[in-house]
Order: C-alpha cells, then sequence, then structure tokens
C-alpha cells in the first residue's frame, strides 16, 4: 500500500511538472522577445536563465517534486497585502513563496490564509499581473555554496524549496549541476542535499 501512494505521489508530480513545463515554455518564448528590450549587463543574465530554464526538461521531477503553485485571481499593486489565487489548498496557512512573471519575480510572506486569499503579504515591491505565478518557496540561499544568482537559476529549473533539495540522489545532483553550468561536481561536494534536509 505505501508502494502504491509513493507511485501516485509520483505520477503527480510529473503531471505537475509536465504542466509546469508547459508554463515555461510559453514563458520563455515572451522572455526571449524581451531581450532585445535590455541592456547588455542585463541581457546576458537572461540569456543565461532562458538556458538554464530550457533543461529543466532534464530533470527528474518524479522524485524531487513540484513546488505548490498557483496563478494569481487578479493583479496586484506595489504593496498589497493579501493576494488571491487560483488555488491555494497546497500553500500552508503562512509561509514564503516566490511571485513571478515573464518580467521577473520576488520574494514574498504571508502570514495568513483564508480560503484561496493570502493575508498578512510582504514583499509586494511592484505589481504582478493576473497571470503572475506564485510558487511556494524556500530560502534556498541558507544551504552553503548557493548566492543569488544560483538561487536564481534553480528557480528557473523549478526547484523552490528545502524538500527538492534534499531529495536530490547522487545523479540528480549531477544533472542539476549540469544544468546550472556550475563547476562539475560543485553540488555534491557542498553537500547541498544533506543542507536542504536539515533546513526542511
Amino acid at each position: 500500500e505505501a508502494e502504491a501512494e509513493a507511485e501516485n505521489q509520483r505520477k503527480q508530480a510529473e503531471k505537475e511538472a509536465a504542466e509546469r513545463q508547459a508554463r515555461m515554455d510559453k514563458e520563455l518564448e515572451e522572455r526571449r522577445k524581451r531581450l532585445q528590450n535590455l541592456d547588455e549587463k542585463a541581457r546576458k543574465k537572461e540569456e543565461e536563465l532562458i538556458r538554464v530554464a530550457e533543461k529543466a526538461k532534464t530533470i527528474d521531477f518524479g522524485t524531487l517534486g513540484v513546488a505548490a503553485s498557483s496563478k494569481l485571481k487578479k493583479k496586484v499593486e506595489k504593496g498589497t497585502e493579501d493576494l488571491e489565487v487560483a488555488d491555494a489548498s497546497r500553500f500552508d496557512d503562512k509561509g514564503e513563496a516566490f511571485i513571478s512573471d515573464t518580467d521577473g519575480g520576488a520574494r514574498i510572506s504571508w502570514s495568513g490564509k483564508a480560503g484561496n486569499r493570502l493575508t498578512g503579504v510582504k514583499g509586494i515591491k511592484r505589481g504582478f499581473a493576473a497571470a503572475a505565478v506564485l510558487t511556494v518557496s524556500d530560502d534556498l540561499q541558507k544551504i552553503k555554496g548557493i548566492g543569488p544568482f544560483i538561487e536564481d537559476k534553480l528557480h528557473a529549473l523549478g526547484i523552490y524549496t528545502f524538500d527538492q533539495v534534499g531529495r536530490m540522489t547522487a545523479e540528480l545532483e549531477e544533472t542539476v549541476n549540469v544544468a546550472i553550468e556550475f563547476f562539475p561536481g560543485r553540488v555534491k561536494r557542498d553537500e547541498w542535499a544533506k543542507q536542504a534536509r536539515k533546513f526542511a
């Protein structure tokens, strides 16, 4: 029975990963169109993030799992303290998330939940359209070896939580290492999975 449950969870994670990938493919197309409008430094960073995001297909999300996410129900303005999402059923009563659209994203937190509304929201530093996606997220920079840009790359792949990082097998560590264009063996050497399990 436990095996059947694990298999169901794996299938659900794979389904969610496929849905996320379809969303990402559309988003990547939009991001590519906007590259010419960026200055050189911003364009280089965006090109690198797009390159990394394209490698998300190589990641086994059946093993890692998929971070809970939902689209916003309506646009939000800078400083908004409550958000309505399409489905908050997999969001805790309080927590942290990454809100993103084709212009980038930001880390936010919330302190309460009522139905599909997240309340006590902090961190909305600009407006986001209703198409923006809110994804449950941990502060991966607590893990030694992960700085701001590496965290951006992990997000581009679809890796947002300590739980996901903690589930990395040796094979997944290498796949992620290659995908984020890191020095060979660095993810394993820095023991990201071991560190993440302590935080999860």
